[in-house]
């Protein structure tokens, strides 16, 4: 949605907005006179899923007169806020030999950072109060179609240590634009925009899409995993595969070889650039299994040739997925011991339905194509049916399916084009569909097609030019098994945009 500033005036005026305001006109003070009754930490935790504000946030350690001399200077600088990052490199440098820290050590002190740069130079910082919760500023920007920067690469440490200064940079630009006072910017950010952002972490899961054994580090299964509940909530280290629902094997490295708890993801994987390990995923719905130990995976007939299982657990820690198979292998080595393992959930497959008659373009629509891309995750408002586009002389023309469409007329664009027929029995027929979704895929910008007949579905993808020797072939029977169906949904999701 288009940011509106009288919206943001009516809700500083409600008594909600009052609070966040003033919150953010007194945090000066706090930072300078000190904290003691925790009023940032307590502000924190109820912007957060899960608090973390502990460890993070603790203004009485704020050295106000370290680094380099007050904001007072410029270097040759082009602009005001250029003078600023100068300014703020400084500082980061004169942390990094002061603490002898490394950039990577360093990320994770962005939000106590944060308070300083807000501290000394509120025209340009602000205070980031989203620890390990970085996907709801992601949302808040994306929500009002505010510019974000590309986060840096996993391994670029320094680069995300300085990506702060992007997001300064980003927020100050917009608060220019809008005339925002710096306290009016925190309140968008902290009050009025996060009313907009859906939890992440949710206990209403989909059926798992992938299985995996994840590690667990000696102090996870010391002091976390022996009082851990069905209710519990805990951060974990994630992939960019990983999603709502899966299945995770927790294996405990130390002091014991074992497996003896299963958990549920209950969010998408994301990325938080000023997080040590920077890949995140929440789980939750622990149950208690009986122990599975190192020696009796390495004993399995199946689990025995598993990469991470030959590689004696070595990168367990964001290792790869389980096969179907291997998941299988795993309840049967639990229903050896006794354990019930209905109370564990079956893989994602997509299955014709029983009794299925598929008799027209429409049936494929209705009973093939579209539960397929509900079983994905797209939602009715992600699909627009129908979108007329028009395409030389004026001619309109309607792609059947279009994923995350834009339908301004002359800016009409698509991240996915899905093309129904009735069936497509042999090369020429896919050919012929193809070409006809090839031209409304390219009209829009698409990143990829699809054809869905009654023999299966086609996906063909921009980055290979749409090129008829890499379309990919799948049936609906291959699409009943379990790790033909993770790997499409992965391709899939990919390029989808956000679901």
């Amino acid at each position: 949605m288009r940011f509106e500033k009288f919206l943001l005036d009516n809700y500083i005026a409600t008594k909600a907005g009052q609070e966040v305001y003033r919150f953010f006109h007194e945090l000066p003070g706090l930072i300078e006179k000190g904290d003691k009754k925790g009023k940032v930490v307590q502000f924190v935790n109820s912007l957060l899923s899960q608090p973390y504000a502990e460890g993070y946030f603790t203004v009485e350690g704020i050295d106000k007169s370290s680094g380099s001399e007050d904001y007072t200077y410029k270097r040759n600088a082009d602009s005001i806020f250029e003078n600023f990052e100068i300014y703020a490199h400084d500082i980061i440098q004169w942390a990094m030999q002061s603490w002898e820290c490394t950039y990577r050590e360093l990320q994770s002190d962005v939000p106590y950072m944060s308070l300083y740069f807000f501290y000394k130079v509120p025209e340009y910082a602000f205070p980031y109060l989203y620890p390990v919760h970085f996907y709801i500023m992601q949302e808040i920007l994306d929500e009002f179609q505010i510019y974000m920067p590309p986060i840096p690469g996993s391994s670029q440490h320094k680069e995300r240590c300085y990506y702060y200064i992007e997001l300064c940079r980003t927020l100050y630009e917009f608060r220019m634009k809008y005339l925002l006072t710096p306290e009016e910017l925190c309140v968008f950010l902290y009050g009025f925009g996060k009313k907009f952002v859906a939890d992440k972490i949710t206990n209403s899961l989909p059926t798992p899409n992938k299985a995996w054994i994840t590690g667990a580090s000696e102090g996870d299964s010391i002091d976390t995993l022996p009082y851990i509940t069905p209710d519990s909530i805990e951060m974990w280290m994630g992939t960019k595969n990983m999603r709502a629902g899966d299945v995770f094997f927790i294996y405990e490295r130390a002091p014991s070889k074992k497996i003896q708890h299963v958990m549920r993801a209950v969010s998408e994987f994301y990325d938080d650039p000023f997080e040590y390990y920077s890949g995140k995923i929440w789980l939750s719905q622990a149950q208690k299994i009986p122990a599975i130990t190192f020696e009796e995976l390495k004993g399995n007939a199946i689990m025995s040739q598993n990469g991470l299982i030959r590689a004696h657990m070595q990168g367990v820690g964001r290792g790869p997925n389980l096969h179907a198979k291997e998941y299988e292998a795993l309840l049967d080595v639990l229903r050896a011991k006794g354990f019930d393992t209905t109370k564990l959930p079956q893989l994602m497959s997509h299955s014709l339905p029983t009794q299925l008659e598929i008799n027209n373009e429409q049936d494929v629509e209705q009973h093939l194509l579209e539960p397929f891309l509900a079983q994905l995750g797209v939602k009715d408002k992600h699909i627009t049916r129908q979108m007329p586009l028009r395409m030389g002389r004026g001619i309109r023309y309607y792609p059947d399916y279009v994923i995350n469409a834009g339908t301004v007329r002359g800016e009409e664009h698509g991240a996915f084009v899905w093309e129904a027929k009735y069936r497509i029995a042999d090369n020429a027929h896919m050919l012929e569909a193809l070409y006809q979704a090839k031209s409304y895929a390219l009209r829009l910008s698409a990143n990829g097609l699809g054809l869905a007949s009654y023999e299966g579905i086609w996906l063909s993808l921009a980055k290979d030019k749409f090129a008829p020797e890499k379309v990919e072939h799948f049936s609906w029977q291959a699409l009943a098994n379990a790790d033909t169906f993770a790997h499409v949904s992965d391709l899939l999701k990919k390029v989808f945009g956000k679901l």
